[in-house]
């Protein structure tokens, strides 16, 4: 009975009857309730159908059953994946692989979820292992050119997307990738016909209006950015800081409509954890200490990475003066130091032992070099 009913539950799949196969999938589990294929297929269908917390359901009891399919494994890292919970994505894969080592689709997922983990090095060795033996494999070429962009090889990075579009042309996550990776070194004209190529090619990607939008905002042709920002947000209304973006791009262009509503919207966002401004736009905007704090909490979770072990452990040091260190890009011709060199003037140094360490450019301005004088000593890191 149960091969009658799996037979009429693929027909249903391949006529994209989804409701009816899931339900005749369903009766074969009542009947029959530790039938893999019935798992799997019947996770494979709530995934598709927007509920992937109810596949995974369905792919771990498949996976009680069968522990050791690579297929399974794969998929089912695949909705962790959408789930957002990575790193047991990323352990899915790797049983995938430890079962079948040749499997591809598991190495590429494998390969995404190490790029989304800030692995991007471990997945650049997995990948270039595949092309060696698939050189034209679109769909790893242009994950290659997602790790090489993580490990800040942008000009590699681009290299790896026109290698995608030598195999498909019309590939719009390469020509996406490649603006960004252009826009990563400033090659913001380069990028532009990138993102159009992108749009044109899939029009209701709202990441390829919002990073268009970034690069025109940088080219300073503000209007044209703002409308594109405003297409990103009709598509995403959660596009990540497309609202904030939007509206500064509006204001470098003096115009104040519906300000007061998308200052609201705002407000509310950085309420709720979302990413809807950076920390600098935020100051133009508003100025209430929570939204504040709310929108650099919420910019150093996104770009700062994990949190790596402190430093400082507990001990307790015993100095003839009090230890401070500033930590600034801004050691050069600018506001910061401006004010920061009164401060340090105002150090008893007595008592005071103070440290300038900068990320930022030595540009060997008399500004520079009088908050170099004024700390006991300073240094530049990269």
């Amino acid at each position: 009975m149960s091969e009658v009913l799996l037979n009429q539950a693929a027909y249903f799949v391949q006529r994209g009857d989804l409701l009816r196969a899931e339900a005749v999938y369903r009766e074969v589990l009542k009947h029959d309730p530790r039938n893999f294929e019935a798992h799997v297929a019947l996770a494979a269908i709530l995934n598709r159908r927007g509920r992937p917390q109810e596949a995974l359901a369905f792919y771990e009891q498949a996976l009680a059953i069968r522990p050791d399919d690579a297929i399974a494994h794969s998929n089912c890292g695949g909705v962790l994946d959408a789930l957002g919970r990575r790193q047991e994505a990323l352990a899915h894969y790797e049983r995938a692989l430890a079962i079948q080592p040749d499997f591809t689709d598991a190495i590429l997922n494998r390969s995404a979820a190490l790029c989304a983990l800030g692995r991007p090095d471990a997945a650049l060795e997995s990948l270039d292992s595949l092309l060696s033996a698939q050189p034209r494999n679109i769909f790893a070429l242009y994950n290659r050119s997602v790790a090489l962009a993580g490990l800040e090889r942008f000009e590699e990075a681009v290299q790896a997307c026109d290698a995608a579009l030598d195999v498909d042309p019309n590939c719009a996550d390469a020509w996406h990738n490649r603006g960004v990776a252009l826009s990563q070194m400033k090659r913001y004209e380069e990028a532009l016909p990138c993102f159009a190529k992108a749009l044109e090619l899939r029009p209701d990607s709202a990441q390829s209006w919002s990073n268009r939008a970034s690069a025109l905002i940088e080219l300073e042709r503000h209007a044209e950015a703002a409308a594109d920002y405003e297409r990103a947000l009709a598509l995403d209304p959660d596009a990540p800081f497309a609202r904030g973006y939007c509206v500064l791009a509006k204001l470098w262009c003096c115009d104040w409509n519906g300000l007061d509503e998308q200052k609201a919207r705002i407000a509310q966002g950085l309420r709720a954890g979302l990413p809807v401004i950076q920390p600098f736009g935020n100051l133009l905007i508003a100025a209430d200490p929570e939204g504040q704090f709310a929108s650099a909490r919420i910019w150093t979770a996104r770009h700062a990475g994990p949190r790596p072990a402190p430093l400082w452990r507990g001990e307790r040091y015993d100095h003839a003066r009090i230890r401070v260190a500033y930590l600034s890009g801004d050691f050069r011709e600018h506001a910061v130091s401006m004010l920061a060199v009164g401060l340090f003037e105002r150090h008893d140094r007595a008592r005071f032992e103070t440290v300038g360490v900068s990320f930022g450019p030595d540009d060997k301005s008399a500004l520079d070099r009088k908050s170099t004088r004024l700390n006991s000593s300073h240094g530049y890191i990269s």
